[in-house]
């Protein structure tokens, strides 16, 4: 297979999961405020993503009267990689080359981690959009290291099994 045809095949696949997770996000509240075996799959889902978010009901965004299944700055954070996942190629096409300095992707997380420090501190009550917006900025710059990272990596697993 060819290093084009295994980068578009990774990105793809990457891409399509991605973004099964942000429509699962989305789709959670809608079906736990359904009944039967929607409201089901709804709680389903909720549990899914109680590993990785606290899902406090006070920080999360609202959709058909219910919290997505993930607080704001989760959600931020999540569409963000989202969409860093969807532009990236059209700046940088599909190379395993990271043309993102990884510097970068440490500046990415001050605006969070002041929002997060100023809040702690009592110094202000931030709110859902603050937390969603500085998530969006910090999970886009993410996916711009992420998915060299996956190209190459996945590159060095299919010629090393190969080799073997």
């Amino acid at each position: 297979m060819g290093v084009k045809k295994k980068h578009r095949l990774t990105y793809v696949l990457l891409l399509s999961g991605i973004t099964l997770w942000v429509v699962a996000i989305v789709l959670t509240p809608v079906f736990h405020s359904k009944d039967g075996i929607l409201r089901l799959s709804g709680l389903a889902l909720r549990q899914v993503f109680a590993p990785v978010c606290h899902q406090n009901p006070a920080r999360s965004f609202l959709l058909s009267g219910e919290p997505l299944a993930v607080c704001s700055r989760c959600t931020g954070i999540y569409f963000g990689f989202w969409l860093g996942f969807l532009v990236y190629p059209l700046f940088y096409g599909l190379r395993e080359e990271n043309p993102v300095p990884r510097s970068i992707l440490a500046l990415a997380f001050v605006p969070m981690a002041v929002d997060v420090f100023i809040e702690v501190a009592g110094w202000y009550a931030s709110s859902l959009w603050v937390h969603a917006i500085t998530g969006f900025f910090a999970g886009m710059i993410v996916a711009f290291v992420v998915l060299p990272g996956a190209l190459s990596t996945v590159s060095w697993i299919i010629d090393k099994k190969r080799l073997l």
